[in-house]
């Protein structure tokens, strides 16, 4: 989140990281980045040392979810170098309580920068290509989550609180949600019409749950730090067994060649061609949880923030790419 949360002092973050996982910690600073968590870079009296996550959860079945995706990812950490996940602490948990609702955990940092979230050209699209081979290619982990369709992030706004903002008339409960509610109005028939065609390819869709394989989630550009010894992937919660496609459509959706799927197979990616109904779907499943986050969030009260901003922004963006693609302009 792009402002400081009021209800999580930096120095909380300090003590926790300072009591389990660094005594030598002297400084902390908030990190403005992301979307659905706080983060902040800690360091000792020379330099950064860590990057500690404060992931807003919602059930003890989120946290139990999200603890699991850490310990797994953890757990790859030590065997793929471009993995920089959660550590575990001097107690060996990989996340702690932070205070209600809030689950912290600490990752090694990186001297690096994240992208803008697309990727420029075929090139960097290689570059992690590559990455996600090695990934798909490591052994399944014991009692990993197994991907399930469905619209919206957990801890996060869901399929019907979608569908219940885009029937709504009335936008009134922040400075932002007037502009909001005009911009899903105007997209009501793209966003009936991208609910049906996902409901069709999850029926289309029926992949080989035991040819599935470890999939990151969100391989976009902002999940990519981009180091002096190379790309490193970042932001673990989404870890599942799915399609390939699951991590592929980031890459191959906008690809001007084939080389991207090369590099894929040849760091020992799974070969063969990839189904666009798949693709389709896994798109359609991000794009429409990015507008029922944002949506949501701008039908209820807020302060018109810089975080606000940002999320009227991205969803007429999201808006603005279903109705492109489903030739609703």
């Amino acid at each position: 989140m792009i402002v400081e949360p009021t209800d999580l002092p930096a120095q909380r973050v300090l003590d926790q990281v300072r009591a389990r996982w660094d005594d030598s910690a002297v400084r902390v600073e908030h990190a403005p980045v992301g979307v659905r968590a706080f983060h902040w870079v800690v360091a000792d009296a020379a330099a950064p040392r860590w990057f500690a996550t404060a992931d807003i959860l919602a059930t003890s079945s989120d946290r139990l979810q999200r603890v699991r995706a850490y310990e797994v990812a953890a757990h790859l950490g030590e065997k793929l170098d471009f993995v920089v996940a959660p550590v575990h602490d001097r107690m060996g948990q990989v996340a702690v309580d932070l205070s209600p609702g809030y689950l912290l955990s600490v990752s090694r940092f990186e001297p690096g920068r994240a992208g803008p979230g697309f990727y420029a050209d075929d090139d960097e699209r290689v570059a992690v290509a590559r990455l996600l081979g090695r990934l798909h290619a490591s052994a399944r982990p014991p009692g990993m989550r197994t991907w399930q369709p469905s619209i919206g992030w957990r801890s996060d706004a869901q399929r019907d609180d979608l569908v219940r903002v885009v029937q709504r008339d009335s936008w009134t409960a922040g400075p932002l949600s007037e502009q909001a509610g005009h911009r899903l109005n105007e997209a009501r028939a793209a966003m009936r019409a991208a609910l049906t065609r996902f409901d069709l390819l999850v029926a289309a869709v029926r992949g080989a749950a035991d040819r599935w394989v470890l999939t990151h989630g969100e391989p976009h550009t902002g999940n990519v730090l981009q180091c002096p010894s190379g790309p490193r992937l970042v932001d673990w919660h989404t870890l599942a067994l799915a399609p390939r496609e699951r991590d592929l459509r980031h890459l191959m959706l906008g690809a001007t060649s084939s080389g991207p799927l090369r590099a894929y197979v040849d760091a020992g990616g799974v070969p063969g061609p990839l189904s666009p109904d798949t693709l389709e779907l896994f798109d359609l499943e991000w794009r429409l949880s990015e507008v029922a986050a944002f949506a949501v969030r701008l039908a209820r009260p807020h302060p018109g923030s810089e975080d606000d901003l940002r999320c009227l922004a991205d969803l007429e963006r999201e808006l603005g790419e279903l109705r492109r693609r489903l030739g609703q302009l």
